[in-house]
């Protein structure tokens, strides 16, 4: 058997269009199997069709001809070259998300920056080339970050899932890519990856500082940080939020108190989906007691753009941007109850 993969491997030879030999990190390893895999980055769609496999070390082309409908709509491509653990043929030759990989029966998986010439040339930058024109890839590596806060602080036991980085030409700004599993930092903030070269994605939300918004300062929500290729980097966000005590005093215009209000609000900026609930999120939501009040401890509310009290009977009122701000900043509101209802 053994002879029969180097006699195989010897009429591997490399050309002007593409090297047809394949290594895994020397010269002295050819690849046993493999798949190779172009992924169409288009709006909110990644298809993907297998381009080529690997055998006993020869890149040995796939069909050109199957394609998925408006290949050409992508804004770019790239390119997944996946390293089995034993030979066996290709479950599939289109995957209509091509990010959608089960990285568990390969040994290696490498993600090629985005490119828009042939995916010959995308697959030559993945590796070096040896005397022989065969095409080396490096093995995975251990690739270590630090997330820290803005302050310094470190994200001490975060478990965190990361992929390596498709794409995020999405409605959403989401993260698609490969993933490879779910990380825990340590008391430090250090988080450790055994991966490929090339960017990777934290599935970690954090909030963006701005300096508009209802309360002359407002959080925004992202759902994913990419990294860039380097190891070893500081990833700075905020995280997590400052919490507050809140207070909310309902009455009517004769100062009666008002009970059973509750609040319901919406996230001021935030990437995709439901970003409306009751307030504090923490335990689905409070209403106002017996004297009118509603206290609670929660993360800074200037992370919402909109706040409506709603009663027993379903009348809204939707606060004011005068009322929001100061419930956002003084952390304090007294609202006059009139029963009246407010469009959002």
């Amino acid at each position: 058997m053994l002879r029969r993969i180097a006699a195989a491997v010897l009429t591997c030879v490399a050309t002007a269009a593409a090297p047809l030999r394949i290594c895994y990190g020397d010269p002295a390893h050819p690849l046993a199997s493999g798949e190779v895999w172009v992924v169409a980055n288009r709006w909110g769609d990644y298809p993907g069709v297998l381009v080529a496999t690997i055998r006993a070390g020869c890149l040995v082309p796939g069909p050109q001809t199957a394609r998925p409908p408006h290949w050409n709509d992508a804004s770019n491509y790239k390119l997944i070259v996946a390293v089995s653990k034993v030979a066996a043929s290709p479950k599939a030759t289109i995957k209509e998300l091509g990010y959608e990989m089960d990285v568990a029966p390969f040994v290696a998986v490498y993600l090629s920056p985005p490119f828009l010439s042939e995916w010959q040339t995308a697959l030559e930058a993945l590796g070096t080339k040896d005397a022989g024109g065969a095409l080396v890839l490096p093995p995975p590596h251990r690739r270590t970050f630090r997330l820290i806060y803005p302050d310094g602080r470190p994200l001490r036991y975060a478990k965190i899932p990361v992929e390596l980085f498709g794409s995020g030409w999405n409605h959403c700004g989401g993260a698609a890519g490969i993933p490879l599993g779910a990380f825990t930092t340590d008391g430090d903030g250090r988080l450790t990856v055994v991966a490929t070269p090339g960017p990777l994605a934290f599935l970690r939300e954090y909030w963006i500082p701005r300096e508009n918004g209802p309360a002359n300062g407002a959080w925004e929500l992202d759902t994913s940080v990419i990294t860039g290729g380097a190891d070893e980097p500081v990833v700075s966000r905020m995280w997590t939020l400052p919490e507050f005590e809140y207070l909310v005093n309902i009455r009517t215009r004769g100062g009666k108190p008002v009970r059973g209000v509750r609040l319901e609000a919406c996230l001021w900026r935030f990437p995709c989906g439901a970003g409306c609930g009751p307030l504090p999120p923490s335990n689905g939501g409070l209403s106002t007691d017996a004297n009118g009040q509603m206290r609670f401890r929660d993360e800074d509310l200037r992370r919402m753009g909109q706040v409506t009290a709603v009663d027993r009977e379903g009348n809204r009122y939707t606060l004011t941007a005068p009322e929001l701000a100061t419930l956002l900043n003084d952390h304090r509101l007294t609202l006059l109850w009139t029963r009246r209802q407010t469009s959002f």
